[in-house]
């Protein structure tokens, strides 16, 4: 309730900018105040700023546009406002990921985490296609080129969030890389395939492929060291056991 006042009277404040801020930096407030004083609720409400800003600032139609969006339309130029909400849903990604006792929180209360998880990987991730795609830089040229490149962007940023989980212990990274995979795989049916070439089918596929073998290895290689750990531990304790007095 207090959430939804908040976002109504805060919302003929000003334009665009100033509102999707307010609302980010809220957003990052609440992360950071629940995530130290380990209030549930405040990081319920951090995912909740975080979205309405991504919404109102325009970051998510960017990213729809950029990663999903037609290959022959125009897209949304991001803005100042995109740039600011990016940066602070991020920021507050890394502020409740860094929580010491985020794994004492119900299941239910880590979702908010992956909304910032995915409202950033999806920024990130439409930031670095509009980059590649830039005729300045690399101009893809064609419809078979660009669907191409945003099904690379996607299977690396994929591979990023699998070692990412198990290099900093992150759950909730684990819990959006397969439903990633599988809209990626729609995606190559939906969009690759009809538009595109011989060429960029086999390289959609190599980078496709490449995720969907490395990312459950990426994720396993988290469980191993423990289990030896364990073992290890375990035969020294029967030697011990049976050392000489």
């Amino acid at each position: 309730m207090g959430n939804g006042l908040i976002l109504i009277g805060s919302a003929y404040v000003g334009g665009e900018l100033v509102v999707s801020g307010l609302w980010a930096v809220l957003g990052l407030v609440a992360a950071y105040l629940g995530s130290r004083k380990q209030r549930r609720t405040l990081l319920v409400h951090s995912a909740v700023f975080a979205t309405a800003a991504a919404v109102h600032g325009g970051l998510l139609t960017f990213a729809v546009d950029a990663l999903i969006g037609p290959v022959s339309g125009a897209w949304r130029q991001p803005t100042v406002s995109v740039h600011l909400v990016l940066a602070a849903v991020a920021a507050s990604m890394v502020v409740v990921a860094s929580s010491r006792r985020r794994h004492e929180l119900e299941w239910w209360f880590r979702l908010p985490l992956v909304a910032l998880v995915v409202i950033s990987a999806a920024g990130l991730c439409a930031e670095v296609v509009r980059l590649l795609a830039s005729p300045s830089l690399f101009d893809i040229g064609s419809a078979a080129g660009l669907a191409m490149v945003r099904t690379g962007v996607v299977s690396v940023g994929t591979l990023v969030l699998a070692a990412l989980a198990t290099r900093l212990q992150i759950p909730e990274l684990r819990w959006v890389v397969y439903p990633i995979l599988f809209a990626l795989g729609l995606k190559i049916l939906i969009q690759d395939l009809p538009a595109g070439r011989p060429f960029s089918i086999a390289v959609a596929f190599l980078f496709y492929g490449a995720a969907l073998i490395m990312s459950p290895r990426l994720l396993r290689t988290h469980d191993r060291p423990a289990s030896q750990g364990d073992l290890t531990s375990g035969v020294e304790q029967v030697d011990a056991g049976h050392a000489p007095c």
